[in-house]
């Protein structure tokens, strides 16, 4: 069963959520921003501790996100020009924003991003298709509930490397997940090798290894209140990374080495340390995730 909770790989974990939540106790902005909203869990915290749609700005460049933001925002969805070029096996209408019809779209945009590189996903596939109509009415439900918390956000087709003047408004709040991350990866996640093709716009290509410490040393310097979300593996460490000047108000370890970061570019008393879980939970079939691309097999 897909629902949006397994949509899309990287969600913040409960103690990531309720760190941000403890943080904005007591503040007020005039705004609060998510850039990069990938499946808008930042805007969902937002909205749990009651900021109002309308002053919650999200951003992001894929057509995952993108279809997400016109649903929530009340953009026509017929804007992103999107093409299915084979087979339209979930029926999807391109200008329709009724919920069950974006529930569609992200189902095709799932089917046309797996590569069938071992048997697991070539039946997965199947599964999707003679399954089509239980996994659409599932998805759907996870779709209205997010849109009852999020109806009437506002949502821009922008790179994230491109905000560069909103950083100085001190009124404004901004939850970013910076991309430490080649750029090739993430466009891996999404591709469809042209079975589905929308108004895209302009990709700057990352080099996390030349662009990350001078974008972290941005936002350091930036008037707004920014925090960062950086979740490192056993390859990276975070001192891989320039982020003197940051104060880090949540860590958390899991057994497999992963350590999950908050840090935020202003003074605060709070300090969150979760201890290693004593068992793995894996996120089940992610809609985009690297490992649909790797030539694996079972």
């Amino acid at each position: 069963m897909i629902s949006l909770n397994k949509l899309f790989f990287g969600i913040p974990k409960t103690g990531t959520r309720k760190t941000i939540i403890k943080y904005l106790e007591g503040k007020t902005f005039e705004s609060y921003h998510n850039p990069s909203a990938g499946r808008f869990a930042g805007a969902e915290i937002l909205a749990n501790i009651r900021i109002p749609s309308k002053e919650i700005y999200c951003s992001d460049i894929s057509l995952f996100s993108s279809i997400l933001g016109y649903y929530l925002s009340n953009k026509e969805i017929k804007q992103l020009q999107i093409s299915i070029n084979d087979e339209n096996v979930f029926e999807a209408d391109m200008e329709t924003n009724t919920t069950e019809n974006i529930a569609r779209l992200l189902l095709s945009l799932k089917y046309f991003t797996m590569k069938e590189t071992n048997n697991y996903i070539s039946s997965y596939k199947r599964s999707l298709i003679e399954n089509k109509e239980f996994h659409i009415q599932n998805l759907s439900e996870s779709l209205k509930s997010l849109y009852d918390k999020l109806n009437g956000i506002h949502y821009d087709i922008l790179d994230l490397l491109k905000i560069e003047d909103e950083l100085q408004d001190k009124e404004k709040f901004y939850f970013i997940d910076p991309p430490i991350y080649s750029s090739d990866d993430y466009i891996k996640m999404f591709d469809t090798n042209g079975k589905i093709t929308w108004a895209q716009p302009e990709i700057s290509y990352f080099d996390p290894k030349v662009q990350i410490n001078p974008l972290l040393k941005k936002y350091l310097n930036a008037k707004a209140t920014i925090i960062l979300y950086i979740s490192v593996n056993k390859e990276k460490k975070l001192d891989d990374f320039n982020l003197q000047g940051w104060t880090k108000i949540y860590l958390k370890k899991e057994p497999t080495g992963r350590r999950d970061y908050l840090l935020v570019n202003k003074e605060s008393n709070i300090r969150i340390v979760e201890r290693p879980t004593d068992t793995i939970t894996s996120i089940n079939c992610p809609i985009y995730s690297l490992e649909d691309f790797k030539n694996t097999s079972i």
